[in-house]
């Protein structure tokens, strides 16, 4: 087992200033941890990273709701504003209504799943139908293409990522604040396999997402008004372009990655 005072270097997901920097800085104070960071820009990057530099640790992050660390970090942000004062933080989505019947609130961060899998989509659309003066940013560590739409259709100003910079982020709530509705140009690229995420086409995406669900090529066709050739010509594509022996590695491999999320 690696020695911590033996630690040359590590290497942590997102740019600098982000939340997995912040956990970074966070460890190596606890155990006295003295090495050169490295921030990257995959995770495959990170994996990657350690295995061929010896003496090397990585920080990725494993958790995909604000509880806890990140939560209370999004609270410091906000606090540390000189314009912005924090309301209040809540666990669970459905609970976000009640408490905007209080008043006084001018802008909501709505994490896409929250605790007992309620759906930051589902509250951010009825919080916006009773209370439609109040801002919304959907912020998510989870890249499912469907996200911008679905943002959009809940009526939230914006919607951007959890782990970038504390820099960032304040901005995104400042132009948010006045009155911007700020979404990103695109997702940001992810391998797979043998291939990124920018090489699927829109209907192999939505083809993928119905994969993922488990569907038979005959209710993905019926799904997608198309035949069933047409479905496994889309899989065929995919599996061609990741070099994946079967669909079900496919499915598995996107979900992990978060290209694709069930059931939000």
């Amino acid at each position: 087992m690696m020695k911590f005072e033996n630690v040359s270097r590590i290497a942590y997901l997102g740019p600098n200033a982000s939340f997995s920097e912040m956990a970074k800085d966070l460890f190596c104070a606890k155990y006295y941890i003295q090495a050169y960071p490295t921030p990257m820009q995959t995770i495959r990057q990170v994996i990657e990273f350690v295995e061929q530099n010896p003496n090397t640790l990585g920080v990725l992050p494993v958790e995909n709701s604000i509880e806890g660390t990140v939560r209370e970090s999004l609270d410091n942000l906000v606090a540390q504003a000189d314009d912005l004062s924090p309301a209040g933080s809540l666990s669970c989505a459905a609970l976000a209504e009640q408490y905007c019947m209080r008043g006084n609130i001018d802008l909501i961060l709505m994490d896409v799943c929250t605790e007992n899998d309620e759906s930051g989509f589902v509250a951010a659309e009825k919080i916006k139908k009773r209370f439609p003066s109040i801002k919304i940013i959907i912020i998510t560590s989870m890249l499912d293409y469907s996200y911008l739409d679905k943002a959009r259709k809940a009526g939230a100003e914006s919607i951007w990522f959890k782990d970038v910079s504390a820099e960032e982020l304040l901005s995104v709530i400042k132009r948010t604040i006045d009155g911007e509705s700020v979404y990103p140009d695109k997702m940001p690229e992810i391998p797979v396999g043998n291939a990124t995420s920018y090489e699927f086409s829109d209907a192999e995406i939505r083809v993928l997402r119905l994969l993922v669900e488990g569907m038979t090529y005959k209710e993905m066709a019926q799904e997608l008004c198309v035949t069933p050739d047409c479905v496994k010509a889309h899989v065929s594509s995919m599996l061609s372009k990741t070099g994946y022996s079967s669909k079900t590695k496919l499915a598995a491999v996107v979900t992990s990655k978060k290209l694709i999320v069930n059931g939000f």
